[in-house]
Parts: structure tokens; sequence; C-alpha cells
């Protein structure tokens, strides 16, 4: 099992490689995403230094949800290379990261599923940890049942939101929740279901003003704020739950919502996309 330290941005997770050994990369993790990107200035250094490596033309573009930004993709690259010290055959998109509002200063944004072997986050003692040997001992764990959507790479499951106002009146919400460890809050809510615009008729004694937070318009941002809530059996206190268009891929569209890294604080996480499996345990 290899371990790799772990560090939180302004709530992203990320960490650094060596490149091809004479690189140093700094690396932005999702479990949500579906391609490898490199920075355009990382790329081209690749290029310049290993003749493995092969350029290819590409007139694609980059979407993430809850932005309205396309990047364009400057270019493919694909080929082997030594990439957090272990040899390996790489097919990623060349992107002018410094052009978008979350991944500037990144060099690679790397799905973990592209780790190829179960991953587990450690956020309590900030350790990445890849190999077979993670799910090991999983026993005192609790097991989610999931799903690969592999329009975005990534881990989702049916699980219910559960919110509680000062008094203990409950309201609840079900259905598909994306694993997505690049999101920094810790629960995103799908405005384009009908159902959430319910939901969020009915906690409306729980709402924040959603003017304190940085938001696109077209993000139509609320923020739900409730005494304490329950997510499958995540119990949650002092955190918000943000209401927003998750974006306008068709992806998107199966989801409730979506769970953040700050959920999963003072928690390990084991992510088994063979078997489609999630497993968590708190870390004290």
């Amino acid at each position: 099992m290899e371990k790799f330290p772990l560090f939180i941005n302004e709530g992203r997770l990320n960490t650094t490689w060596q490149v091809d050994s004479h690189l140093k990369a700094n690396v932005f993790l999702e479990s949500g995403f579906p391609e490898i990107i490199f920075d355009n200035d990382l790329a081209d250094a690749l290029l310049s230094s290993n003749s493995k490596l092969v350029r290819t033309a590409s007139e694609a573009s980059v979407n993430t949800w809850g932005t309205t930004e396309n990047l364009p993709v400057v270019y493919k690259i694909s080929g082997e290379m030594n990439l957090y010290g272990n040899l390996r055959q790489i097919n990623a998109l060349v992107v002018d990261l410094s052009e978008h509002e979350v991944w500037a200063g990144y060099d690679i944004i790397f799905p973990i599923r592209s780790f190829n072997v179960p991953t587990a986050i450690n956020f309590a003692d900030s350790l990445i940890e890849i190999g077979d040997g993670v799910i090991d001992n999983l026993i005192s764990y609790e097991k989610y049942e999931a799903d690969f959507d592999k329009e975005v790479n990534g881990l989702f499951a049916v699980l219910s939101l559960v919110v509680y106002d000062s008094l203990n009146v409950a309201d609840t919400i079900s259905g598909n929740f994306l694993f997505d460890l690049g999101a920094s809050n810790a629960v995103y809510l799908n405005r384009e279901k009908r159902e959430v615009e319910f939901f969020l008729k009915k906690t409306k004694r729980m709402h924040l003003d959603s003017s304190r937070f940085t938001a696109l318009p077209a993000q139509r941002m609320a923020i739900i704020m409730p005494e304490k809530f329950k997510l499958g059996s995540i119990d949650v206190e002092d955190q918000f739950i943000v209401v927003m268009d998750m974006g306008s891929e068709n992806s998107s569209q199966q989801y409730i919502g979506a769970i953040g890294n700050s959920l999963l604080k003072d928690r390990r996480i084991v992510f088994d996309f063979n078997r489609e499996e999630v497993y968590l345990k708190v870390i004290r």
C-alpha cells in the first residue's frame, strides 16, 4: 500500500507528486470527474523531455458542474511517464488551468478512479492511501452500496437527507448523491430537480441570507442551515447545505445532490471502484 500526504487548501484536496523524476506537480484530487487534466505548462515541459509522450490535437472543451465555464482543451497527451513513483500509461487532456476559478495554481487534476486500485482518503491523518491493502480490515466500517457513473468517473449512492430545525422538526429528501471530493462544502442539492425546489420551500425557516456567499446569478444559490442534519448514517452539526444548479451536463440530472469533503472530516473514506462500494469510519 502506498501513501501520499494530503493537504486541504480552501476546502479542496490536494497533494504533491514528482513527475518524471525532475518535475514537481501540485495535484487537485477529484472523485467525480471523468478525465485526467494537465496544465499546459506542465505538459509542454514533459513533451520537451520525454520522447515516449505523444501530443495529439483536440477540439474538445472541459465543463464542471456549478460553474458556467467551458475551458478549451489545448491538446491531448498520451504515453508512458513516471507519476507518483510509478511508471504508467497516461491519457490526459491539456488545459490552461490558470483560466479556471477553482483549478488555477494546480498542475494536474486527477480523478481518484484513475489510480485503478482501491483508494482511501484519510482526513484524520492527512493521508491518501492506495493499493489492495486499503480494503483489508474494514469490518468496523460503515458500508455503502454504490453505483458507478462512467460519465463523471465517480460513485454515487441512494441516500436520505434529513434536516432538523431548532424545535427538532424534520424534513427529508432522498435520491442519488454523488461522492465528490473536489467539492469543498458538506452537502450540495441540485436545484434543477423539481423535488429539490419543493424541499427548499419546505425548509424556508432554516435558510441563510445567500448574499453572504459568492455565486453567479445563474447558479440560483440558496443556503440551508439546519440545527443538525443526517445524510444516510452520518450525523452532522454546524454545517450548511448548498442548494444550486449543478450544471447543464446530462449526468448532473440524475443527482439529487453531491457529498463534499467537509462532511468527511475526522473520517477515513475508502473507495472500491471495482466492487462499487464505499466505506466510512470515524477516526478521532
